[in-house]
Order: structure tokens, then C-alpha cells, then sequence
């Protein structure tokens, strides 16, 4: 499985749906390494982003690399979809990894990445 950053988000706000699905079924497993970096910049202080690091080495994640070929699927999706369903870079690229690693994507914001075909998704609460 491939945590999507809304689910990592989740956990780390101490919401209870996320501390239980990482309990029963999400610890210890993958995520993209565009995640990683949402992450950081979504943190305000060099300080918050060494605990962010910590927390994620501490959950066991995995970070995926983006490979050649998950750029170039991203951009496929980006040209099929960003003026229709307006999937952002990140997205595309997360769900590339997805894609490319053969993982089930595990995110809340289904409707960000329905339409792309070839994606499993699990909505875990």
C-alpha cells in the first residue's frame, strides 16, 4: 500500500480514524517520496521538520524514488487530466508511484484520483 500525505496529515493531527487504521493495517508502509517532501514544507520551522522525519522513521514508512518512469506516466496524466479533473503535479506523480509500484493507493481524497485508470484506491475511514 501507498499512504497518500492526507493520511500521514491525519495521523500526525492525532484524528482517531487514522491512529486506528494505522494500528490494524497502515504501519510500517509505503509512501512516495513527493509525500515526504509535502510534508516538510508544510512544516514552519527546521526544528518540526526533524520531528516529522523522526515520526515517519519511527512509523516505518518507506519512501518510494521516483523513477523515469513514474515522471513519464505522471506527465501522460497530467496532459489527460489536469484541464478536465484539475490533478495537480503531486498528485500525478503520487499516483504514478502507485502505478508504477503496483501499490493500492490509501487516501481520503478519492475523488482526487478516480478517473485515473490502472489505480486501485482504498478509502480506509
Amino acid at each position: 500500500m501507498l499512504l497518500d500525505t492526507n493520511i500521514i496529515v491525519d495521523l500526525f493531527r492525532g484524528h482517531k480514524p487514522a491512529e486506528l487504521a494505522f494500528q490494524k493495517l497502515l504501519f510500517g508502509q509505503k509512501t512516495s517520496t513527493i509525500t515526504k517532501l509535502e510534508l516538510i514544507v508544510g512544516e514552519i520551522s527546521k526544528q518540526k521538520i526533524k520531528g516529522t522525519l523522526k515520526k515517519l522513521e519511527i512509523l516505518g514508512i518507506e519512501f518510494l524514488p521516483i523513477t523515469p518512469e513514474i515522471g513519464d506516466l505522471a506527465e501522460k496524466i497530467l496532459g489527460n487530466y489536469y484541464h478536465s479533473h484539475g490533478i495537480g503535479i503531486m498528485d500525478a506523480i503520487i499516483a504514478s508511484t502507485a502505478i508504477v509500484y503496483n501499490e493500492e493507493l490509501v487516501t481520503q481524497n478519492t475523488k482526487h484520483f478516480s478517473f485515473i485508470p490502472n489505480l486501485k484506491l482504498l478509502k480506509p475511514y
